[in-house]
């Protein structure tokens, strides 16, 4: 096996071939029942810190989403004003963005590195995500400020998100931490 030529995250010093690159007909019986038990391991650990946003009601998530929405206030007051006179509710788009972990907003390259940041992240892995929905509403809030309702729905349904590299899911991730720290 290669090596990968470059290793970001959590979980990337035990990675020898970046996940897209792998070609799963080489894998071993026992590699592939290895890579079974960590796989079952990561999803068990993720479901066991986000299990409130998958029961009767989803509790977590629209704590969340209140969350979110409090946190937007603090942060852009202007964009939050502007998406609540457009008739646009945080509701509409964090609670997919918090029900599918933004999977769906990214590509399948950035999926890895996002995962594995929420790992990393542990039991704070709500709080981390809350703040994440943040920094994507802010990347394009002077955007967001010049749109009507249609259109901010639109955007939103379809960001560009999908086009990003690592590298600039990356620069998210960072400010997001660094988010955090400021918005407690």
């Amino acid at each position: 096996m290669c090596m990968a030529k470059k290793k970001t995250g959590f979980l990337a010093e035990f990675q020898a071939v970046p996940p897209l690159e792998l070609d799963v007909s080489e894998i071993t019986a026992s590699q592939f029942h290895v890579a079974e038990a960590d796989s079952y391991w990561c999803f068990c650990k993720l479901l066991g810190v986000m299990q409130n946003h998958y029961t009767f009601g989803q509790p977590g998530i629209q704590e969340s989403c209140f969350k979110v929405k409090e946190l937007l206030k603090r942060a852009d007051s202007e964009l939050y004003e502007h998406l609540t006179n457009e008739g646009v509710d945080v509701l509409q788009f964090a609670f997919r963005w918090l029900n599918c972990l933004f999977l769906r907003e990214f590509s399948a390259k950035c999926i890895p590195r996002l995962m594995d940041t929420y790992l990393a992240e542990g039991d704070d892995l709500s709080h981390f995500i809350e703040h994440f929905c943040l920094v994507i509403l802010l990347k394009w809030s002077a955007q967001f400020k010049e749109m009507t309702f249609q259109s901010i729905v639109s955007f939103i349904q379809n960001p560009p998100t999908k086009r990003w590299t690592v590298s600039e899911l990356e620069i998210a991730l960072s400010e997001t931490h660094r988010l955090r720290t400021t918005f407690l």
